[in-house]
């Protein structure tokens, strides 16, 4: 996390761990390419990282709101079991 948010390291120490707290507030614009397999869209979401401090408190280090994120994935299915 310290590559993305330079800091924490410095002043939550290191090895604190980090709790991901994710809202999705909206998916859309769903896309799918049959040629390469391909599954698409667009999302907004709330993205917080809390931190578990040394005295056994939390605080809120990063809160983020990250709208029209462009992703994709592919899902290989194979009998029963699917793998992303």
């Amino acid at each position: 996390m310290n590559l993305v948010f330079p800091g924490l390291k410095n002043h939550y120490g290191p090895g604190v761990p980090l709790d991901v707290h994710i809202k999705v507030n909206e998916l859309g614009e769903f896309e799918i390419t049959a040629a390469d397999q391909v599954m698409a869209g667009l999302a907004n979401f709330d993205m917080e990282l809390w931190a578990n401090k040394a005295d056994g408190t939390r605080e809120k280090a990063v809160s983020l709101t990250l709208g029209e994120v462009a992703f994709g994935f592919s899902l290989i299915i194979n009998d029963m079991d699917i793998a992303a």
